[in-house]
């Protein structure tokens, strides 16, 4: 695609936005960010359509499919997410809420809710230091990221997430030494997510938030804090996590 067809397509969503046609904007986003990375796009330049990403996001359940649930007298979240991670899917509560575009984090028996169809994925460029959330082709989350510096480069592939710990300690796998969650010497800040089969690499927070953007790392994807606590509310044991180049 040439410069005509980038400038007709951010005219298509931003027009569509403003319409509340959430469902014709959100594709042509996600074609869109997709070809500006692609195309080699600045990190700059695609790091501007956080605002509008959020935005799909936020309307998620407004375009995207769901199935209608009432709940039940004892229900929770948690055991909804449960209910249906036994029908093999990777569903947080996170993303029931913002599907939902809830706050509260309880439930009242009678109401109902639209669980989404759609499970979350997650995407990452090395190169750019960029780092999203998907549903389906939809994005929902953009954010700036650290990558492994050189000699412990973050590894590109599929992985899967596994293990998930809130105010996670820390080994130094070099020295062997031990800090627990919030000491200065721990750089994983305050949320870890593991890979499976691979659990010394994964995505975490940070201590010095100064950094994000930059390559310095050990080899993890590394968010802010409160991007890092936003992703783990939104996805979930089993999650897709694909790293480019």
């Amino acid at each position: 695609p040439g410069p005509a067809w980038f400038a007709w397509s951010e005219v298509f969503v931003t027009l569509n936005l403003s319409k509340d046609k959430w469902g014709e904007a959100a594709p042509a986003c996600g074609k869109l960010v997709r070809r500006m990375i692609t195309e080699g796009y600045s990190r700059e330049k695609i790091l501007e359509w956080i605002p509008i990403v959020n935005e799909l996001g936020a309307q998620a359940g407004k375009f995207l499919p769901g199935d209608t649930y009432v709940v039940a007298s004892g229900d929770s979240y948690w055991a909804l997410c449960r209910k249906w991670a036994d029908l093999g899917r990777t569903l947080n509560h996170g993303w029931v809420r913002l599907f939902n575009e809830r706050t509260r984090t309880g439930l009242r028996a009678g109401e109902t809710l639209s669980i989404p169809k759609v499970d979350l994925s997650i995407e990452a460029w090395r190169a750019l230091r960029i780092t999203s959330a998907w549903a389906g082709e939809t994005p929902i989350r953009l954010w700036t990221s650290s990558m492994g510096e050189e000699g412990a480069e973050t590894p590109v592939g599929e992985f899967t997430l596994g293990v998930f710990l809130d105010n996670p300690p820390w080994t130094n796998p070099r020295t062997g030494e031990s800090f627990p969650a919030g000491n200065p010497e721990n750089p994983l800040g305050t949320r870890w997510m593991a890979f499976k089969g691979q659990p010394s690499y994964g995505i975490h927070g940070t201590q010095d938030p100064a950094t994000i953007g930059s390559f310095e790392s050990w080899g993890c994807i590394r968010l802010r804090n409160e991007d890092v606590e936003d992703l783990f509310e939104l996805v979930g044991p089993g999650t897709r996590v694909v790293i480019h180049p």
